[in-house]
């Protein structure tokens, strides 16, 4: 199985196109202070880069569990304030299932 890069792009510029690709390009609504960051008017997104969160296309349950797509998701919200740290993602039930398999 070959693997793809999730975030494809070299220059930071087409890396958080990438991103936003996948993620969605952040709402207002979603996270209020992103229009305040420095370059955030300055990023113009092309029209085909949608507000949409495209991240179970590609991690399919068959992949990756609910749980586990949980904390994926958790981990790469663009909203800081939402953001799982590392130590409340180990709390999820997918790690605490994970002990519970090699035990």
């Amino acid at each position: 199985m070959a693997i793809k890069r999730v975030f494809p792009g070299d220059h930071p510029d087409f890396k958080l196109l990438a991103i936003f690709r996948v993620l969605g390009v952040p709402l207002f609504t979603i996270w209020p202070a992103y229009e305040s960051l420095p370059l955030a008017g300055k990023l113009v997104t092309p029209p085909h880069v949608i507000s949409r969160n495209k991240l179970r296309q590609h991690f399919p349950e068959d992949l990756l569990s609910k749980e586990g797509f949980e904390v994926l998701k958790g981990l790469l919200s663009c909203n800081i304030d939402k953001r799982l740290s590392a130590t409340t993602a180990l709390r999820r039930p997918w790690f605490a299932n994970a002990v519970d398999a090699s035990a």
